[in-house]
């Protein structure tokens, strides 16, 4: 389902929507679990698609159609962790939103895992963006904060291939200490 995010997240999509249960990408510093009221353990356990998400979706995409508002995947999950690969849930929910004409961004520590889906970043162009989360340049540091995620130098390669592309594609640099 589409929301509006409050508070401080407010300031970076006015539109999101979570499309997985979990994230299997054990970020040390995820704010995720204690938002949602969950250990850390059961948090990153398991990334299901969350219970009737692509049906809550496709009720919602229709009237955010032609909205000039990103819908932001995902605030409270990765769209492309492993378990993407298994379930196609983020393949379908950008379907449904390029079928509804609703822009979208997506924010992943995934890196070329998304690359699966170009082709729908391209049917959206210019209305969908992809965009990556680097905590640390140092391979090493993101190991120990960010232990399966992928590698650094994998989400710096999806960032070219999709600006070849001609997608809008960036990285935000959260700090490297």
């Amino acid at each position: 389902m589409i929301y509006e995010p409050k508070g401080r997240a407010r300031e970076y999509a006015a539109l999101a929507c979570n499309l997985y249960s979990g994230c299997t990408h054990g970020c040390r510093y995820c704010y995720a679990p204690a938002c949602l009221h969950q250990s850390r353990e059961e948090f990153h356990r398991n990334g299901v698609p969350r219970p009737n998400i692509l049906e809550r979706l496709e009720q919602d995409a229709p009237r955010y159609s032609g909205s000039t508002e990103p819908v932001l995947l995902c605030f409270a999950c990765d769209p492309y962790q492993p378990s993407e690969c298994e379930y196609r849930v983020t393949r379908r929910a950008l379907e449904i939103l390029n079928s509804e004409g609703v822009p979208w961004t997506i924010l992943t520590k995934g890196g070329t895992r998304a690359l699966d889906d170009l082709d729908l970043f391209l049917d959206a162009w210019p209305k969908a963006s992809f965009g990556t989360s680097l905590c640390f340049m140092d391979d090493e540091k993101r190991c120990e904060w960010e232990p399966r995620a992928v590698a650094v130098r994998n989400r710096l390669y999806a960032i070219a291939e999709f600006k070849a592309a001609g997608v809008r594609a960036s990285r935000s640099i959260l700090h490297d200490a």
